[in-house]
């Protein structure tokens, strides 16, 4: 994997448009405009691309490094926030990352 292709405007920049490309699709077949839908879904995409990137220098640099933190635990703990988002979905209660998701529609 190429160097330029780790770093996270990239990701950003790719992930936004197929964020974008997605909303396009959803666009023309739901109701609303495809503008709407193409920004929303490009922002959508941008913010779990963030989010992803954010994660990953969390977990390494302050869970590991700074508070000498398990590398079981941290796994734990996303595990735990996996979870609890898994389980708003499928029993309609609030989550961790519902406005997140709230982005995309």
């Amino acid at each position: 994997m190429a160097r330029d292709q780790l770093q996270p405007q990239h990701l950003d920049v790719k992930s936004g448009t197929a964020g974008a490309i997605g909303g396009q699709l959803a666009g023309r077949r739901l109701p609303g405009t495809l503008l709407a839908w193409s920004g929303g879904g490009a922002l959508f995409g941008a913010t779990v691309a963030m989010l992803w990137a954010g994660g990953a220098l969390l977990a390494h640099t302050v869970l590991a490094q700074k508070l000498r933190m398990p590398h079981w635990v941290a796994t734990v703990i996303g595990t735990i926030v996996v979870g609890w988002q898994s389980a708003a979905v499928a029993f309609e209660i609030p989550g961790p990352l519902d406005s997140v998701g709230s982005l995309g529609l």
